[in-house]
C-alpha cells in the first residue's frame, strides 16, 4: 500500500539525521516543502524509527530501478504468471463439489467472476467454524512490517492455517485444483466479517520495493495472486471494487473474484488496485487466499 520513498528524498532524510535535526523539526520542514500530512508522517517514521542501514538501502540505485518499475501505472504487455487458463477457455470447471462457472473475465486488470466456487452449505460452515474466532483485521506497517490497525481496513477476521480441519484441507484442495497452482503456495485462507459502514479501501495486495516495512515479506515469496470468496448475500454494498478498471462484482452466495497481478519478471500491475467498498445494508462475509510465487512457510 505504500509509496516508494525515492533517491533523493532517502538523501535528504539522511543528511537531516547527520546534521541531529530533530524529529519534529524534519516532520515540519517536509510539511513546509507540501508534503501531505500522511506522506510526511511515513517518511519522518523511516527517518527516525529504522535502522540507519534501511535508509541507506533506499539509496541504493538498483533498489530504486526495481520499486520504480514494481509500481509503473502501465507495463506494456502485461502478462500475469498465475492466469486460470481453463476460467479463459471454458465456461464450466468440473471440480469434486460440481461445476465452478465463469461469470465474467477482465483482461486489465486481470479478473475473472467465478460461481459455485463453494456450495451454500459450505459457505454456512465456514462462517459458523470462524464467527465467534474473529478480531479486528489488520494491514502491514509500511516502516517494520509488523501488524497495523488502520481505519482504511474495517473488518474483523481470524487467519485459518492449511489443512487446519477437514472443510479447510478440502478448500484447499479445491482452489489448488481451479487455479492450477499448489495448495502450499497459499498463505492460508482469512475469513472476514465486515459490518454496517465497513469497508477496505482501495490498495494493492502485492508487496511494494519500495515500502521497507513490506519488503521485509518478500522473503517467503512475493504475492502474485488473490481469490476473494462470498460467503453470503450482502443486501446492499460491499462490492469489490476495481477503480482503474471501473470494475466491480457484488458479492453472491458461493461466488468468487479471482485477480492476479505479478509477472514472471517479479513486476507487479498497478491495475490490481481494488478495495472492499463499504457495506450499507446487511453484513459481509467473505475468504480470502493470497497466493505466493513460491511455497510459503508462515513466519
Amino acid at each position: 500500500m505504500a509509496n516508494p520513498i525515492n533517491k533523493e528524498l532517502a538523501q535528504w532524510l539522511r543528511d537531516r539525521r547527520a546534521e541531529n535535526f530533530t524529529r519534529d523539526e524534519v516532520h515540519a520542514l517536509l510539511i513546509e516543502h507540501h508534503y501531505a500530512q500522511e506522506d510526511a508522517e511515513r517518511a519522518t517514521a523511516i527517518a527516525f524509527d529504522c535502522p540507519p542501514e534501511d535508509l541507506e538501502s533506499l539509496l541504493d540505485d538498483d533498489f530504486q530501478a526495481e520499486a520504480a518499475n514494481q509500481t509503473a501505472t502501465w507495463i506494456e504487455g502485461f502478462e500475469p504468471t498465475a492466469r486460470i487458463k481453463r476460467a479463459e477457455t471454458q465456461n464450466s470447471i468440473p471440480l469434486d463439489h460440481g461445476a465452478i462457472k465463469v461469470v465474467c473475465r477482465s483482461e486489465r486488470p486481470y479478473v475473472i467472476g467465478l460461481a459455485n466456487v463453494l456450495t451454500a452449505e459450505e459457505c454456512h460452515e465456514l462462517i459458523e467454524y470462524s464467527r465467534y474466532r474473529i478480531s479486528r483485521a489488520m494491514v502491514v506497517s509500511p516502516i517494520d512490517g509488523s501488524d497495523l490497525v488502520d481505519d482504511r481496513r474495517t473488518s474483523e477476521l481470524v487467519m485459518l492455517s492449511r489443512g487446519e480441519s477437514p472443510l479447510i484441507a478440502k478448500l484447499d484442495e479445491r482452489i489448488a485444483q481451479l487455479t492450477g497452482i499448489p495448495s502450499d503456495h497459499g498463505e492460508g485462507l482469512q475469513v472476514m466479517r465486515y459490518g454496517v459502514g465497513a469497508e477496505y479501501a482501495p490498495h494493492y495486495d502485492y508487496f511494494a520495493m519500495g515500502s521497507l516495512g513490506e519488503r521485509r515479506h518478500l522473503k517467503h515469496g512475493q504475492r502474485v495472486a488473490t481469490l476473494v470468496i462470498y460467503l453470503n448475500d450482502v443486501e446492499a454494498g460491499g462490492e469489490t471494487i476495481f477503480p482503474y478498471g471501473d470494475l466491480s462484482i457484488a458479492p453472491q452466495t458461493g461466488h468468487a473474484s479471482y485477480f492476479a497481478y505479478t509477472d514472471e519478471a517479479g513486476r507487479c500491475d498497478a491495475m490490481s488496485f481494488h478495495g472492499g467498498a463499504p457495506v450499507k445494508a446487511g453484513e459481509k462475509w467473505i475468504a480470502t487466499m493470497w497466493i505466493r510465487d513460491r511455497p510459503y512457510v508462515a513466519a
